[in-house]
């Protein structure tokens, strides 16, 4: 009696829980609804720290308590702030069927499952989530706070994202299944499991009934197919056997004939020897061998004697010796028959006409350099360098407006400015003058004025004014002048001239690294084929080899055929490298070569003093 009060008091107790988990789950409903229309209303233009001023009324259907609820949710847990009203939803629908939740230990193992969710999120921050992040304007992190302490400041540094997601996918996985329950999870798979027997069952017994009327007629069915094949086998073996049975009496048919063509042969010979005058003497088939080689060399010299009949008087100087006459037939009877000498002179007889067809090589024609007549010819016309002795008085009158006494000591006219060597008075400081450049340039009404305070090597101060009208330099110009003549550069660069109109040439070997800057238009590609010309006027392939790099692929294409290049020119950047390892292999032997004879540089080893060994 007391035993079965008991369990009565403990049915009471269970459905009272029951019910109370009912009413949480129905209340639980309108809540879920506040963070879900936070979210769902959520515009970034409602929070004063990320639109100023917000908007009024704001735009969120909870006001701004959903706003500032969302922007929060957003800041700390990124895009995964999604997942809260579902899961809040999944314990509401438990709830209201009455099960057992065990509300503290699925929400902290839920807990879990969203951290690691925030981390797995934050990887997606510059890729998948890009979009979403700028339309709530949260860049750059989509796993908020926790993601970007996580994973970005923590785990990739230390596992790199793709370890740390994989540690973030299992995670995910071991907190869900424990969020679920084992037991949970086992009864699933049972239910699942007893359905799906249940429903194969139900097929079997359906197929069951359905078989049962159709067995009598498949049997006989089967038992026909079984004679039908059995018939066909039948069949076919005796074809294989008629098939074999041809085949035998075909092979014993092409034995008989040949075995009549092996005597006919014979008797064949036999007469041959009967007719002929010594009987045995050419029927050995080494003899019948040579003379098929004999008459071979005989085609062949014959061949050759005609080629050599229709070839120019130069070509016949060239040959080593005249092809030999032809054996006549007739000769050989004359001779003993023996295999191996007669063999090796038969075979030896077509290798001299083979001589007489083999031209001596011609050495390589000698690469020669451009001839300058190649270059346009130098233009007549001259700098207008303007009234010089009107230049300089200006000069000196605008400075001593400024209290800079100044003498001009003299000036240097040139294709495209000219100097003026300015010495002023003692105690004047030469800054002054550098001070006073867009003063002079206005009293000259010059387009540009440079200040050369001092004129290094001299007492004076240069100044440089553009001339009216320029004075082209030409590449033939410095070509044909002394200085080109007379360098003893070993890479000679042609690069214009200087201000006093003097050439300008300067050896590659003393600048390896060389950069050609400027302002467009200010003559960069022009210095370039200035370069590369004087590198064709003054040395050939043997002497120096280019690898030519064109990313604009309009420069150096008309350099393309030139015997110099190593490879075509380089319009490809991502093909430069294939294009530079051959000048890499080359530098790093040379460098093990200098290494070797203890040399510093290309000069010295090539100045060094060679050692004869005796």
């Amino acid at each position: 009696m007391g035993a079965k009060t008991k369990d009565f008091g403990k049915d009471r107790i269970e459905l009272e829980r029951r019910r109370y988990r009912r009413v949480i789950g129905v209340l639980l409903f309108p809540i879920i609804l506040f963070p879900l229309l936070s979210l769902v209303t959520y515009n970034w233009r409602d929070i004063s720290w990320l639109n100023a001023p917000p908007l009024s009324p704001p735009a969120n259907l909870i006001g701004l308590v959903g706003a500032w609820s969302a922007f929060i949710g957003y800041s700390v847990m990124g895009l995964t702030v999604w997942v809260v009203p579902f899961f809040a939803l999944i314990f509401s629908g438990l709830l209201l069927y009455g099960r057992v939740v065990h509300m503290g230990r699925r929400a902290f193992w839920m807990l879990l499952f969203v951290v690691a969710l925030c981390c797995l999120t934050q990887l997606g921050s510059e890729t998948i989530f890009a979009g979403a992040l700028e339309r709530i304007n949260m860049k750059p992190n989509a796993g908020g706070a926790i993601g970007y302490w996580l994973m970005t400041c923590l785990l990739e540094r230390w596992f790199s994202p793709v370890g740390g997601g994989m540690l973030m996918v299992s995670i995910m996985l071991f907190t869900l299944l424990m969020a679920i329950g084992l037991r949970t999870l086992f009864d699933g798979l049972g239910r699942l499991t007893g359905w799906w027997e249940a429903r194969q069952a139900a097929q079997d017994e359906d197929e069951i009934g359905q078989d049962d009327g159709q067995t009598a007629r498949e049997r006989q069915d089967q038992a026909a197919v079984k004679e039908q094949v059995a018939k066909a086998k039948q069949e076919a073996k005796q074809a294989r056997a008629e098939e074999r049975k041809k085949a035998k009496a075909e092979r014993a048919e092409e034995r008989r004939r040949k075995k009549e063509a092996r005597v006919e042969e014979a008797r064949q010979r036999k007469e041959a020897r009967a007719q002929s005058k010594e009987p045995g003497r050419f029927d050995s088939p080494a003899t019948e061998r040579l003379l098929k080689r004999i008459e071979e060399a005989k085609r062949a010299a014959a061949a050759a004697t005609e080629r050599e009949r229709g070839r120019a008087p130069a070509a016949r100087s060239v040959a080593s010796s005249p092809a030999p006459a032809p054996v006549p037939v007739a000769s050989l009877e004359s001779v003993p028959v023996a295999t191996k000498p007669a063999t090796s002179a038969a075979s030896a007889a077509p290798a001299r006409p083979a001589a007489t067809r083999t031209p001596a090589p011609q050495p390589p024609e000698e690469y020669r350099l451009p001839p300058i007549s190649l270059l346009n010819p130098v233009s007549k016309s001259r700098a207008d360098h303007g009234d010089i002795n009107k230049t300089a008085e200006i000069l000196v009158e605008t400075l001593s407006q400024f209290n800079v006494p100044v003498e001009v000591v003299g000036t240097t006219p040139g294709p495209v400015v000219t100097q003026y060597e300015l010495r002023p008075a003692p105690n004047i400081k030469v800054e002054r003058i550098a001070s006073l450049t867009a003063n002079l340039q206005m009293a000259l009404e010059a387009r540009s004025l440079r200040v050369l305070a001092p004129i290094p090597g001299k007492n004076a101060v240069g100044i440089e004014l553009p001339n009216r009208r320029a004075s082209p330099v030409t590449f033939r110009e410095i070509v044909e002048g002394e200085a080109w003549r007379n360098n003893t550069c070993e890479i000679p660069l042609a690069l214009g001239k200087d201000v006093a109109g003097n050439d300008l040439i300067y050896d590659l070997a003393k600048a390896p690294h060389l950069l050609v800057a400027g302002a467009t238009g200010s003559g960069k590609s022009v210095c370039l084929n200035s370069i590369l010309n004087g590198f064709l006027m003054s040395r050939t392939p043997e002497q120096l080899r280019l690898i030519l790099v064109d990313p604009k692929r309009v420069e150096f294409t008309c350099y393309n055929d030139l015997p110099h290049l190593l490879v075509p020119v380089i319009n490809d950047p991502k093909k430069v490298a294939f294009g530079l390892r051959w000048a890499i292999t080359e530098m790093d032997k040379r460098y093990r070569l200098f290494q070797k004879v203890n040399c510093r540089n290309i000069v010295a080893f090539n100045n060094r003093q060679v050692v004869k060994q005796e």
